[in-house]
């Protein structure tokens, strides 16, 4: 096992490379030209803060462990000059429109030299943070995950926001927090 001084050097050294290849290769816009990315937020470790955050910070409710609601409220929202969703399956538009009735499980695994590399991510920068703690292996989600869908909502009750949580039911690790 790595020590803490030396997963916390590694994870460093790890995050400021990460940081210079956003720096080479990323782009920069205006939010108001990309509003439906939102980001980073959530602090120094993740986890499910950034739901919080939004709530505090736009005035929201926030209900966890929705059992209606969908990634997307209409999947008509993505409709653009190079994208039809009339043309999509309607099954996946039900998924994005109904996420919380869906029960997704998931077995993965990765080998050498991506192995290695996921692992050093993981190890030193994803449990640390509490996002993308991706399994190593297909046992570590051999027991579950949970797919949790969290609902922000205005004054009125509409839905502002949805979010996404993803963890491993063994352990806690957050695999995923993401909203739209």
């Amino acid at each position: 096992m790595m020590t803490t001084g030396l997963r916390t050097i590694v994870g460093t050294c790890g995050e400021l490379f990460i940081d210079t290849l956003i720096r080479l290769c990323g782009r920069r816009y205006a939010p108001r030209d990309v509003t439906w990315l939102r980001g980073p937020i959530g602090g120094t470790t993740i986890g499910d803060r950034p739901y919080e955050e939004i709530a505090r910070a736009e005035h929201l409710s926030i209900e966890r462990l929705a059992t209606t609601g969908g990634l997307l409220p209409d999947f008509e929202v993505l409709a653009s000059a190079s994208f039809d969703p009339g043309r999509v399956d309607l099954r996946i538009r039900d998924f994005y429109e109904n996420t919380a009735r869906y029960r997704l499980d998931t077995w993965a695994t990765a080998y050498f030299p991506a192995r290695t590399a996921l692992w050093l991510l993981v190890a030193t920068i994803s449990r640390r943070v509490q996002q993308l703690d991706l399994p190593l292996d297909g046992l570590d989600t051999a027991r579950g995950i949970t797919s949790e869908i969290i609902l922000l909502r205005d004054a009125t009750g509409a839905v502002r926001y949805t979010g996404w949580f993803r963890r491993r039911v063994h352990d806690g690790g957050v695999l995923f927090t993401g909203s739209t």
